[in-house]
């Protein structure tokens, strides 16, 4: 679901006629806009919206994130709420990155460590983050704890916008292994 919070720093960032890549199958959770599909809705705005979901539903690509997938560059990725669901973290970000132009933004909206239980399989810190834009090479333009919902009890969410800001190769399943430590499961 894209409520207030993500939808406005997503606006924030875009500009229309953007190819946007949605992690997800994503419905809008706005009092103007009530279950319709991400992509329907930012599609009527002006952006070039591609979807990827397993369940394939509302034109998504149905496609495995934990698998590796030849996708297209797009200027904007976002990731509200998808990526602690598939389980090969390292081959789901792989897909972002490579999914990500230079100059592109990536921004990943998840589920803060002690929060959301038995909401999928990855829990974040604001310290993953940081550490893995600094081994992708990635530009922070915003790293920080917001709670959806005004939820300060167990609804906190790690949120990273980052910039890809050169061309570069992701790292090897080594090198990332040297940053998941800092991502809990259940």
């Amino acid at each position: 679901m894209i409520e207030y919070h993500g939808h406005n720093l997503f606006l924030k960032h875009a500009r229309p006629n953007q190819k946007i890549l949605e992690l997800g199958n994503q419905e809008m959770n706005l009092a103007e806009a009530q279950n319709i599909s991400a992509k329907e809705y930012y599609s009527s705005m002006g952006f070039i919206h591609t979807s990827v979901d397993q369940n394939g539903k509302d034109g998504a690509l149905q496609l495995d994130l934990s698998k590796p997938q030849e996708l297209d560059e797009h200027d904007f990725v976002t990731d509200f709420g998808t990526t602690e669901h598939v389980e090969n973290l390292y081959q789901c970000l792989k897909n972002v990155f490579n999914g990500c132009k230079v100059g592109g933004l990536m921004l990943h909206k998840n589920p803060k460590t002690g929060n959301f239980k038995g909401h999928g399989y990855h829990y974040f810190t604001t310290d993953f983050w940081k550490e893995y834009a600094y081994l992708c090479k990635l530009e922070v333009l915003e790293i920080y704890e917001h709670p959806i919902y005004h939820n300060t009890i167990d609804g906190w969410e790690c949120i990273a916008l980052l910039r890809k800001i050169e061309e570069s190769k992701f790292p090897t399943k080594k090198q990332f292994e040297t940053v998941k430590h800092l991502v809990h499961g259940e």
